[in-house]
């Protein structure tokens, strides 16, 4: 039996400048206000953008779907909950 994962503290890591400047380098956002961002850093094998979040030595460091992280950034985290769907505005893996 596995023990259960615990949840991603989004708050955590959305507060985290160095996470934030990681997340914010590997991101190209197109020319218009309503135009796809693209993820330019690591892809896992389903195809969605990952990032080494968080601190190490805090104990918050971990890998996350970039679009999660993307929309606690920039909507909050507070609806965040185990089990939330974040689906992809550009309905495309690599746009976020």
């Amino acid at each position: 039996m596995t023990a259960p994962t615990p949840a991603v503290p989004w708050q955590t890591l959305a507060a985290d400048p160095a996470t934030v400047e990681r997340y914010e380098a590997r991101v190209y956002r197109g020319p218009g206000p309503t135009d796809c961002h693209w993820w330019l850093g690591a892809i896992s094998d389903s195809g969605h953008g990952k990032l080494r979040a968080g601190s190490r030595p805090a104990g918050t460091s971990r890998v996350v779907s970039v679009h999660v992280l993307g929309y606690a950034l920039h909507h909050g985290a507070a609806d965040l909950q185990p089990g939330a769907i974040v689906r992809h505005k550009c309905d495309f893996s690599r746009g976020l």
